[in-house]
């Protein structure tokens, strides 16, 4: 068994025509790079209408999480799928004001309900 087949395992769930990532607290930054990969790689991308990262189960963002999930983000971007990040607690926040991340061309909602809703009116 290598390193990859022990990493936290990414969930990623279809509703309607958006991809929903299900983020897991995540120690590893090897894990995080494949779950960069398996995001940007997923086979339903293309016919996708917009991405949700859910940080629900997520207590706290180190500066490598928060590059990636920011890279993810603009990636997707650039490839005309919005992203909107949800179930951000207070723990996410303070790391994104911490590390001066720019917050301009990342969009977030409170709940899922919200953040479907805004990729709704955006798409």
């Amino acid at each position: 068994m290598n390193k990859a087949d022990r990493s936290i395992p990414l969930a990623i769930s279809k509703i309607e025509n958006y991809l929903i990532v299900a983020v897991q607290e995540c120690s590893d930054d090897n894990t995080l790079l494949l779950h960069k990969k398996a995001i940007l790689q997923h086979k339903y991308l293309e016919n996708t209408k917009g991405l949700i990262l859910d940080f629900n189960a997520v207590h706290v963002l180190d500066s490598f999480a928060c590059d990636i999930f920011i890279k993810i983000t603009k990636s997707l971007q650039l490839m005309h799928i919005p992203v909107i990040w949800t179930s951000l607690n207070p723990g996410i926040v303070s790391s994104l004001v911490d590390i001066e991340v720019d917050i301009k061309n990342i969009y977030a909602a409170r709940t899922m309900e919200d953040a479907l809703n805004l990729l709704k009116k955006m798409s």
